[in-house]
């Protein structure tokens, strides 16, 4: 028996300890910050079995030059902090090591890679009255912004984000997120169907939605939970997995999900004339959110600890999530949803390769050891013994009676066969 655990008394088997209590030092809690041009590298030591001098590299991008290193006094038992700065324009790739070598080299290195994300925030509005979005877009993203009118308006490619302001479209584009203002009625493969109009006597308030979820805690946040109003919207059935994030009486008015083609699509089933939503704080805030959700980065980090779970965003046109493990075990995730979720087994680094179209895009997910795993405790226990016990398998020396029949039907097989011979002999 191989183990960590040292036993007192040992009968019947033979244990190997492999728990040594070696010297042991680990880095963790890295962060960086790039401005201006410098690049500022913070973290913390740990030290086990007792106080060390430990030196600390940076490097980036996979090279083996050392663009930064320290020397740092751990205090056994204790988070020893460090920073380190050099000179960086960027990166993709940051990489932290201790220099020095001890029992357990899995922990001596801390990864983070860079996920800004690739998205093209090119936009194109479809409404005969767009100044309520134009001027908000225009305020948070840096893209190009089109707007065409509903009576000019041709199918169209090579957007990201298509607005459509009460109007309809024949056909959902297929190559990015949708967002849909007042739909007038279905659309084919948009996920959701119209059931008509709903005119309030007087404007009424939405309810937000208090759901823990991730996605609803993601376009929720920093919203100072102003009140929405409007004055009618479209009643609309959901058939697809969609997110509501505001409601009216059980009716879902602001929703968020997948369209058929994978892309991230956004309904508000109101006009924004009809509404008192641009004039309130939360409008930018909600628009901005929404950004994010329809242009996600592959993975809201990239260091994480084993065990823990990554979700990866199913970006639009998706075709495939390919995962290769530290071990190189190759995985497909299923892609049906928004998220994907990935559970990291081994300490390493992941290889996320999303196929979208004829482009491919690669992030790298670390995973670090858990400290449980890295401390070097050994544990004493008082005794082991390997002890048997009778069982009806018939591999510890006693018989069932099945076993009881199937010898006695030999024996009287083989007795019946050595007769039979014998008279054929004599009959010869």
């Amino acid at each position: 028996m191989v183990t960590d655990t040292q036993f007192k008394k040992v009968k019947n088997i033979n244990v190997v300890n492999v728990a040594k209590g070696e010297n042991n030092c680990a880095v963790e809690s890295v962060t960086y910050a790039l401005e201006g041009g410098t690049l500022t590298v913070n973290g913390n030591l740990f030290a086990y079995e007792k106080d060390d001098t430990l030196t600390v590299n940076v490097y980036t991008d996979g090279e083996e030059t050392i663009k930064a290193f320290t020397t740092v006094e751990a205090v056994k038992n204790e988070s020893t902090p460090f920073t380190l700065t050099c000179e960086s324009s960027g990166f993709s790739s940051l990489k932290v090591t201790i220099a020095d070598e001890d029992g357990l080299g899995q922990d001596n290195e801390y990864v983070i890679y860079n996920t800004t994300s690739e998205s093209a925030y090119d936009t194109l509005i479809v409404s005969d009255t767009p100044f309520f979005l134009k001027t908000a877009l225009g305020a948070l993203i840096n893209a190009k912004i089109d707007v065409v009118s509903p009576k000019d308006y041709l199918p169209t490619t090579g957007y990201g984000l298509y607005i459509f302001d009460s109007f309809n479209p024949q056909a959902m584009p297929t190559d990015g997120a949708v967002w849909l203002f007042n739909p007038q009625a279905g659309i084919k493969d948009a996920g959701f169907n119209v059931q008509g109009e709903l005119i309030l006597e007087a404007s009424e308030k939405l309810e937000v939605s208090k759901s823990s979820s991730t996605t609803v805690q993601k376009l929720t946040q920093d919203l100072a939970q102003n009140d929405i109003y409007v004055s009618k919207y479209m009643r609309c059935g959901l058939y697809q997995n969609f997110t509501t994030l505001y409601s009216h009486q059980g009716n879902p008015v602001v929703f968020a999900g997948t369209n058929t083609y994978g892309n991230r699509e956004t309904v508000f089933a109101f006009s924004l004339h009809d509404s008192n939503l641009p004039v309130l704080y939360d409008y930018v805030v909600l628009l901005r959110n929404l950004i994010r959700y329809s242009f996600p980065d592959i993975v809201d980090k990239t260091d994480y600890a084993c065990g823990e779970t990554v979700d990866i965003n199913v970006v639009a046109n998706c075709e495939s999530v390919r995962v290769e493990s530290p071990s190189g075990g190759i995985t497909y995730l299923d892609i049906n949803g928004a998220t994907v979720p990935l559970v990291l087994q081994e300490v390493g680094t992941y290889t996320v390769t999303l196929n979208i179209g004829a482009v491919q895009r690669t992030v790298y997910v670390y995973s670090a050891m858990t400290e449980a795993e890295r401390a070097p405790k050994v544990t004493v226990e008082e005794e082991i013994r390997l002890q048997g016990m009778p069982s009806k398998t018939g591999l510890d020396g006693k018989y069932d009676l099945f076993t009881v029949l199937i010898i006695a039907l030999a024996v009287i097989f083989i007795a019946d066969w050595g007769v039979y011979c014998y008279e054929k002999h004599q009959l010869r």
